[in-house]
């Protein structure tokens, strides 16, 4: 007697499912031979220096300062409450590159602190998944010397520097104030001789961009004609101005784009900026109209706006979940389908971009070390507790300030009036600092030495 029995229908069923099994082998082995993996999407990263969000029409500006911007949030993705991790250039964009908090980067002095070579950024990674990764600086700030061409295959650094940077220069390089930095146009057409130069169109492309103009809005080198006298009488005309030239510039930028061959198949376009300004928001507090020295929320709540040209979503969507710029490493790669470092800090917002939840923490920690400066805060949904490290002029040691409102420094802190709110995220802010111990400076033209890179690898920053 067979295993299958001595039933003649029984044999016949078996035979005949085994045909079928073989068949369906057969043709899925085909299948996958023809079919090749989907090309992860082109990546395009447009940062806007010194932008705070709501200089913005789409983020409740009354002006029309942002009609091309405005025009990509009504078919993208816009995200409401975004916070950068730091209120200046370069600890913000390690945080962005690394998914990391600005203190595991240890920049804390602009002249000598470099983005060690230890972390892993996000453009190491997508280099390593198949992409052509191309970068454009006009802020000396994040020029090679300090390291932020990890993981590109070209980067074009600000041929203008800071006049502190003396070591720092490379030849050719001319001095701020001498000559203008970089404008939005010239940075732009750096970008498209890039994409002309290195890519080809086989691969996936990740382009990062870093525009000045914001920052430079009294230069009138770099702000065209065309707008300088956009919003006359305006107490923030010149900045307000600024906007306006650049939302014209990427709107302009973002169509030469999309008719490159080297951006061939589907393209993301990621719109933000690396920390805001002060202005007039804070006028009893010294240095309260720029930035670096507070993070305060004219200087930490940024835009951020996600387009995709071949998927609109007519009337755009608004993400009102808590998000930071940590966040960004983790979604750019979730869109690339590349697998990041385990010790990223930031969540992907990928499912808030389909309308999905996300586990997203109710708390944000922001910190600045800048030019004697040290303050650092935690931000909830209704509050924002600032802590000043070292004395400042207008401000208290520990301050509860209302978020949605006016922070004027000591003149609108809210901590007598509110001390339960005040003590519960000062013990927030405890257990996060005693979780996230400040790592050690990198120097400028100084490798990390062994054992501190072995306490890096304990603390989580690196692998």
């Amino acid at each position: 007697m067979s295993a299958w029995g001595d039933d003649s229908t029984t044999r016949d069923a078996a035979m005949g499912a085994g045909v079928l099994l073989l068949f369906a082998v057969v043709i899925g082995v085909a299948r996958w031979e023809g079919d090749r993996p989907p090309r992860p999407p082109n990546l395009v990263v447009i940062v806007i220096d010194t932008l705070r969000a709501d200089a913005l029409s789409s983020y409740g500006h009354p002006e029309a300062t942002s009609p091309e911007l405005d025009a990509l949030a009504r078919r993208g993705v816009r995200f409401d409450d975004v916070l950068s991790n730091a209120s200046w250039t370069r600890p913000s964009f390690a945080s962005m590159l690394t998914s990391l908090s600005p203190r595991a980067s240890g920049i804390r002095a602009e002249r000598m602190h470099v983005l060690p070579e230890a972390f892993v950024t996000m453009p190491e990674v997508l280099d390593e998944a198949g992409y052509v990764t191309l970068g454009v600086t006009a802020n000396p700030n994040i020029n090679t010397t300090f390291q932020f061409d990890q993981g590109f295959d070209a980067y074009v650094d600000s041929g203008v520097r800071w006049r502190w940077m003396r070591e720092e220069a490379q030849e050719g390089d001319l001095v701020h104030g001498e000559a203008p930095l970089m404008p939005a146009p010239e940075a732009f057409e750096r970008a498209l001789s890039l994409l002309e130069t290195h890519a080809s169109g086989e691969d996936p492309v990740y382009l990062q961009i870093d525009v000045m103009d914001v920052h430079e809005r009294g230069d009138r080198r770099v702000i065209d004609e065309r707008w300088w006298s956009s919003f006359e009488g305006h107490p923030d005309d010149t900045y307000l101005s600024a906007v306006r030239q650049v939302s014209a510039e990427i709107g302009a930028f973002i169509e030469a784009l999309e008719a490159r061959p080297e951006l061939r198949g589907d393209t993301w376009y990621v719109i933000t900026s690396d920390h805001g300004e002060g202005l007039r928001s804070h006028p009893h507090v010294r240095r309260g109209r720029d930035h670096g020295f507070h993070v305060y929320a004219s200087q930490v709540e940024v835009p951020l706006i996600v387009y995709r040209p071949s998927r609109p979503i007519e009337g755009g969507r608004v993400v009102e979940a808590p998000v930071q710029l940590l966040d960004l490493m983790p979604t750019l790669l979730a869109l690339a389908r590349a697998e990041g470092p385990s010790v990223m800090e930031g969540r992907s917002l990928v499912p808030l971009m389909r309308g999905e939840a996300v586990d997203l923490p109710e708390r944000r920690v922001v910190e600045t070390w800048f030019r004697g400066a040290h303050a650092i805060g935690v931000y909830d949904d209704a509050w924002a507790y600032i802590e000043h490290r070292r004395p400042w002029d207008g401000t208290n040691p520990e301050e509860l300030q209302a978020r949605g409102r006016p922070m004027d420094g000591a003149r609108t802190d809210r901590r007598e009036a509110h001390p339960d709110v005040a003590a519960e995220l000062d013990a927030h802010l405890e257990a996060w600092e005693e979780a996230h111990p400040a790592a050690r400076p990198t120097r400028m033209g100084h490798a990390i030495p062994a054992h501190e890179r072995a306490q890096l690898r304990a603390l989580g920053y690196i692998e």
